[in-house]
């Protein structure tokens, strides 16, 4: 994500920041981040998600990723996005 931060500062690469955000993953109901890009992906027994995040409050830019891995069973998808979310949230205060 921080290479892709710096990508979005070069007119040639700058569009990644547009396609990042397309899909925030979770909304941002509070509007703590004037930035939000998301990339994600599951399987079953898998999810990882990942935030580059820019808090409107101070202007800072955060990193938040949570990766789930069962090799014997699905995972709870609701509880593995709640505990992401929820580390997303820190990020924000």
């Amino acid at each position: 994500m921080v290479r892709l931060k710096a990508f979005g500062a070069v007119p040639a690469t700058a569009p990644v920041l547009d396609i990042l955000s397309l899909n925030p993953g979770v909304g941002d109901a509070k509007g703590v981040f004037s930035y939000v890009g998301y990339k994600g992906g599951s399987e079953p027994g898998a999810l990882n998600t990942t935030w580059l995040l820019k808090r409107k409050s101070d202007g800072a830019w955060r990193v938040v990723t949570a990766g789930f891995n069962d090799t014997s069973a699905l995972l709870d998808m609701s509880k593995a996005v709640y505990l992401a979310s929820a580390a997303r949230a820190l990020a924000g205060r």
